[in-house]
């Protein structure tokens, strides 16, 4: 693949969606050809995915279905986005990727984390960030920036006690 790979992650509020602003048109800047894109999302079964996974109140999703629909998702987001702009050479910025499953998922959830590395391997086709940048801040904070953020609107993950968003924390 000739393109390049960056990943920003963290959690709730860390300032992922903040840094790709500021991001992109330094990158530009610097003569890149930038794509910004966000997990789960980009195509259209993941942004419908998204919408069930972030904001499907009213639907209980047992642990391992949460895990294969972002896994799903990233499927089609390897597929649809990631694999054609990398060949093209584009440096693809993007809001989360199979780091999230491992520390929400995985360490969230309590989920096998060896099964994650390999769902994750199998999806992406391999494919792996060239770089890699971890956001982290007390979660009291991220909780009230994200709120902030999006208007009040709370995501599933964002309704998570405490014990939860900590040991996703610790799994970054």
């Amino acid at each position: 693949m000739k393109g390049k790979l960056i990943v920003l992650e963290g959690g709730e509020g860390a300032g992922k969606s903040t840094q790709q602003r500021f991001l992109k048109p330094y990158l530009k800047n610097k003569g890149y050809d930038v794509v910004v894109t966000r997990e789960p999302g980009g195509t259209g079964l993941s942004e419908k995915l998204r919408k069930i996974l972030l904001y499907g109140n009213n639907i209980n999703i047992c642990d391992i279905s949460e895990l294969l629909m972002f896994e799903t998702s990233r499927a089609q987001y390897t597929h649809e986005i990631l694999k054609p702009n990398l060949k093209q050479g584009k440096l693809l910025l993007t809001d989360r990727f199979y780091y999230s499953s491992i520390a929400y998922q995985g360490y969230g959830r309590n989920l096998d984390i060896n099964v994650i590395k390999m769902l994750n391997s199998y999806v992406t086709q391999g494919i792996k960030p060239d770089i890699a940048i971890i956001l982290d801040l007390p979660i009291e904070i991220g909780i009230k920036r994200a709120a902030k953020a999006t208007g009040k609107k709370v995501d599933r993950f964002e309704k998570e006690k405490m014990e939860f968003l900590e040991r996703v924390r610790q799994g970054y």
